[in-house]
């Protein structure tokens, strides 16, 4: 008998356990179900809605029925009834503020258990991301992306390097600017220099050594002050008399640019011959040089009314003079190289010498007349009476006039030289005069010169109007 006990003691150890597990399995499947039913009547309202769930069980102590063995850890062998839970606790978190009535009742329709045992606790869910969180990347919106950065970068790099290239081009084409001008300065002193070391100066001149100052110094100084203007009146009346006898005319039209209005007033009145030689200068191109900044216009010998030629004759019979001549004047005066040899080893004499007694010639200046176009009835006139305009002023009178006045034959031979598709453009003037020069022309080129100016128009500027009127003058000085 006592076997029979031992063996049973053994088997109720082994079955105890066994059953205690069954029965937490049976807790478990019960509580995951039912976390289930509920989450799913939440997911129809709120798809993120998150269910916790806890149950308390009734516990059992004492003998197990038909044993002697007691029961000491709350765990029944049997199975989970409705009846062995004493408390269900419940916590949904949703994101709705107000759960609806009606979504309440499914929550508890959803557990078998009373309602009176039964908490359920609504909690709003707080997100940690916000809800608009953009979405991770995948590998396809990643590659696009980096496509759109690379392209913006691309066109931002390629339009810098653009602009840098442009800003490179306007400082090189500045630099260049800048060392051009600064190369017509230098050789402009260059040349002014070599002269009158060759025929006699006394040593290079300070504008020469001051060529080699660096070329923004050349370029700043240049442009900031104007020298011109701080001469006096009379290194101005010097500078002009010297450009005047010695025919610099377009330097002293460059100077007389870069005087002041009450400069030149102060000219026209103390210099004679500074009317005349204005108007003449006003037909030529200024040409820029470099004579203004040799010292001795700084103390001017008042020689601006002696012409070279005078000038020659005191060099040869005081050979100092030398000594006190411009650069300009040196260049220009009509000596032999022995004369200016001898000038240039004479010693220099501490007075300036006597001004030349006999009066200078002055020059004979053509200035342009400016009366206008000519009109037809103006060549009219003229062709009728040509010598109503002096012999000088014919070369003025830019006209076909004049070559009708000539021979025929002349006429025949100089519009030979011309087809009559070019006769035609140049086909301007009073109908007398073209049918002057239309009885030269043989009858054929006649017939086709009278289509041809029906066909191209005639100007006074075309090359063939030009090159007749030349030959005319040509023919009129013959």
């Amino acid at each position: 008998m006592k076997s029979l006990l031992f063996i049973f003691s053994v088997l109720i150890g082994f079955l105890i356990p066994a059953a205690s597990q069954a029965d937490l399995l049976e807790r478990i499947k019960l509580e995951d179900t039912i976390q289930t039913r509920i989450q799913d009547v939440m997911r129809s309202y709120d798809a993120r809605a998150k269910v916790l769930i806890r149950f308390d069980y009734k516990s059992f102590q004492g003998v197990l029925p038909g044993t002697s063995l007691e029961s000491s850890n709350g765990l029944l062998p049997t199975r989970v009834e409705s009846s062995d839970i004493s408390r269900v606790e419940i916590e949904i978190y949703t994101e709705i503020e107000q759960v609806p009535q009606e979504a309440k009742d499914f929550v508890l329709r959803a557990i078998p258990v009373e309602k009176s045992r039964v908490q359920v606790n609504y909690k709003l869910l707080k997100t940690q991301f916000p809800k608009d969180l953009p979405r991770p990347l995948d590998s396809q919106s990643f590659s696009d992306t980096m496509k759109e950065v690379v392209t913006q970068w691309s066109s931002m790099f390629g339009a810098g390097l653009g602009f840098c290239f442009l800003v490179l081009l306007g400082f090189l084409f500045y630099q260049n600017q800048l060392r051009m001008k600064e190369f017509k300065v230098q050789v402009g002193q260059l040349v002014s220099t070599l002269s009158e070391l060759s025929l006699g100066g006394s040593g290079p001149s300070p504008s020469f050594q001051q060529s080699a100052q660096p070329a923004t110094a050349v370029a700043s100084n240049s442009s900031e002050e104007n020298p011109l203007q701080k001469l006096t009146t009379a290194s101005l009346k010097e500078l002009m008399g010297d450009c005047y006898w010695c025919h610099e005319d377009e330097y002293a039209m460059w100077v007389w640019k870069k005087l002041s209005s009450d400069q030149r007033r102060e000219l026209l009145n103390h210099v004679p011959f500074m009317k005349d030689y204005s108007l003449y200068l006003m037909d030529l191109n200024p040409r820029e040089a470099a004579f203004h900044d040799h010292p001795t216009y700084l103390d001017p010998t008042d020689w601006a009314d002696v012409s070279e030629e005078n000038l020659a004759e005191l060099v040869r019979a005081n050979g100092s003079t030398w000594h006190f001549l411009s650069p300009m004047r040196q260049k220009h005066l009509p000596l032999t190289f022995e004369e200016k040899l001898r000038a240039l080893q004479s010693e220099p004499a501490k007075a300036k010498p006597a001004k030349p007694t006999t009066k200078s010639i002055p020059r004979s200046l053509e200035s342009k007349p400016s009366w206008g176009d000519l009109s037809i009835e103006d060549e009219t006139i003229v062709y009728q009476q040509p010598d109503m305009v002096p012999e000088t002023l014919r070369p003025f009178v830019k006209s076909l006039l004049w070559l009708a006045q000539k021979d025929q034959s002349i006429v025949e031979k100089t519009l030979a030289k011309f087809d009559a598709r070019s006769l035609a453009s140049a086909w301007v003037g009073p109908q007398e005069v073209l049918a002057k020069l239309e009885t030269c022309l043989p009858e054929k080129k006649r017939k086709l010169l009278l289509t041809y100016t029906t066909k191209v128009p005639a100007s006074r500027q075309s090359p063939a109007y030009q090159a007749l009127v030349e030959e005319g003058f040509k023919n009129e000085a013959a």
